[in-house]
């Protein structure tokens, strides 16, 4: 996982790698395939690691075999 913020001229600028996986019995259960267990993350920050003032964050899921990062659905703005 990459997290991302965007600066005042609408790039992401990466602040987090996440390497560690989690474990989400839910997500497993629900596509009945025992791929998907270790498919939870989280990770914590402080707030001296991104921009002062309104920010918009990002998660990207990275896939290592073609180096391509995809967009999480959601995007939260911090104040």
């Amino acid at each position: 996982m990459i997290l991302t913020y965007e600066n005042a001229e609408g790039e992401d600028i990466i602040f987090k790698l996440i390497n560690q996986r989690m474990p989400r019995p839910s997500v497993r259960e629900y596509f009945d395939n025992s791929g998907y267990l270790d498919s939870g993350w989280q990770k914590s920050f402080t707030v001296e690691e991104i921009p002062q003032g309104k920010v918009k964050l990002k998660a990207w899921a990275f896939d290592t075999e073609t180096g391509k990062a995809f967009l999480l659905n959601k995007i939260q703005i911090l104040k």
